[in-house]
């Protein structure tokens, strides 16, 4: 396998997180410089793996292959329909000022981003009049978001989308 060294970032994530490096588990047709990625290159057959996300950092981590079952509810699945980052099927987005037409976009699953992203044009009218201070004061009365994803709904309460 092929190991890729970065002696130079650009973009406030690579500078205010504390990482020593990147797994990157996309596809090859976005790798730099045409290196397989770890996915391509692995001998595992079983190419599966799972992320468990802790507000303790100490607390996070993957599994691969496979994933952990203990404290899994349930487990959704979607075909991937564009393999450079793992592009979903996004069918539907919507919140309290009601749907915007998402016809010819993605959803695209990235576990090294931290923030969901939409161009202006879709996410403008969505959260138009939605207002957080600083303190975050009142939070609980802020609207849920739905996206959609093939025929699920993904709702995200103001606890998931508010930093």
């Amino acid at each position: 396998m092929g190991f890729g060294e970065i002696k130079t970032v650009s973009g406030a994530t690579f500078y205010v997180s504390q990482m020593d490096g990147i797994l990157g588990l996309a596809y090859d047709s976005i790798s730099i410089n045409g290196l397989k990625t770890f996915m391509t290159s692995t001998a595992e057959t079983d190419k599966s793996f799972g992320f468990f996300f802790h507000n303790n950092p100490d607390q996070s981590y993957m599994t691969l292959p496979g994933m952990e079952e203990t404290g899994i509810t349930k487990i959704q699945t979607h075909n991937v329909i564009e393999k450079t980052y793992w592009n979903l099927n996004m069918t539907g987005l919507s919140g309290p000022n009601g749907s915007v037409d998402v016809t010819g976009y993605k959803a695209a699953i990235d576990t090294g981003t931290s923030v969901i992203v939409g161009p202006a044009t879709i996410i403008n009218p969505l959260i138009e009049g939605i207002l957080v201070d600083s303190t975050c004061a009142g939070i609980d009365t802020l609207p849920n978001f739905t996206i959609r994803i093939d025929e699920t709904d993904y709702v995200l309460t103001p606890n998931d989308y508010v930093v």
